[in-house]
């Protein structure tokens, strides 16, 4: 899978003070807006920042968050409809987790991961409780809208010095993808039963 490449100080002396005030703001919007799951409100704005190097990138900075709400809808659509029958939800998720690992090998993109990001931890709440559910999606929801306006007016008040954005090599991993997805996504799901 893709990995960004360590941030250099001479693109982006910032890049640190940025990190550090989405999450200092992220906390200090906690009380205010009372979400229902705290930590998200943390987490998603400084993981989807984390990821951006060089020049802001107003395709990463809309793009990510938007895709991830996409996600969330989606996948929580999925899992409703099929709550009431665990066969076909634990099938579902199954092959969703199939093509997210098959998408991470047969490609490199970080999209593979989000699709197993939100199944797994969706899919899991669904099968607990339907309220742990519905405050993960919702969680994720104001997360990412969260992060829609902090990242663009992080990026306005502590700018990167490069002008270029950073061109990403995705490079597929070796071996036979369909069988590593597989077994992945059998381990996945059986490790699911445990949560």
């Amino acid at each position: 899978m893709y990995v960004a490449p360590r941030p250099e100080v001479e693109d982006d002396p910032l890049y640190a003070v940025r990190l550090a005030a989405a999450g200092a703001i992220s906390f200090a919007l906690i009380p205010l807006l009372q979400p229902a799951l705290p930590p998200l409100l943390a987490a998603v704005p400084v993981g989807l920042m984390a990821g951006m190097r060089k020049a802001f990138d107003p395709k990463k900075a809309f793009g990510a968050p938007i895709a991830f709400m996409v996600m969330v809808w989606l996948i929580s659509m999925l899992v409703s409809l099929t709550r009431p029958m665990p066969l076909v939800l634990v099938s579902v998720m199954g092959l969703l987790y199939f093509v997210g690992f098959y998408a991470i090998q047969r490609t490199g993109n970080p999209m593979g991961m989000l699709v197993l990001a939100v199944s797994v931890l969706l899919s899991v709440m669904g099968m607990g409780s339907p309220v742990a559910f519905e405050a993960m999606r919702d969680g994720f929801y104001e997360a990412c809208i969260v992060a829609l306006f902090m990242i663009p007016i992080l990026y306005a008040v502590f700018p990167s010095r490069a002008r270029v954005h950073l061109l990403e090599g995705y490079t597929p991993a070796p071996g036979p993808h369909v069988l590593g997805a597989a077994i992945r996504a059998g381990v996945s799901i059986g490790s699911q039963f445990w949560l």
